[in-house]
């Protein structure tokens, strides 16, 4: 956490932003990692790292934060939330079905899918 803390300190600092929403999904995603689990802590930081990334027009980035997002979501049996966040996105790819990013939100959406509210 520590050293995320100082990239996106360093991405303040510098205005260098091209990775910014990635840091901001590594860290939701590692925050649920932590004992002491802050859902809501992890679901906004989660949603920022979309902000950013659709502000960017960085349509990987954002999939990859809506993936994310997307499996928090189910856990709190909130599939169709899942769904209508992930399957727009995943709609905007023609193409690299066979990357593990597309691959993963595909997986999302079928269980988001099967659980939907």
């Amino acid at each position: 956490m520590d050293l995320l803390s100082d990239a996106l300190g360093r991405v303040r600092e510098t205005g260098e932003r091209w990775f910014e929403a990635e840091l901001h999904r590594l860290s939701g995603e590692l925050m649920l990692q932590l004992p002491m689990v802050d859902r809501a802590g992890v679901e906004t930081r989660l949603q920022h790292a979309i902000e950013v990334a659709r502000g960017q027009h960085a349509d990987l980035w954002e999939l990859r934060a809506a993936t994310s997002l997307g499996r928090l979501q189910i856990a709190q049996d909130r599939g169709g939330e899942a769904h209508d966040l992930l399957a727009p996105l995943y709609s905007k790819f023609t193409e690299g079905f066979a990357t593990s990013d597309l691959q993963s939100a595909q997986r999302v959406l079928c269980e988001a899918d099967g659980r939907r509210a």
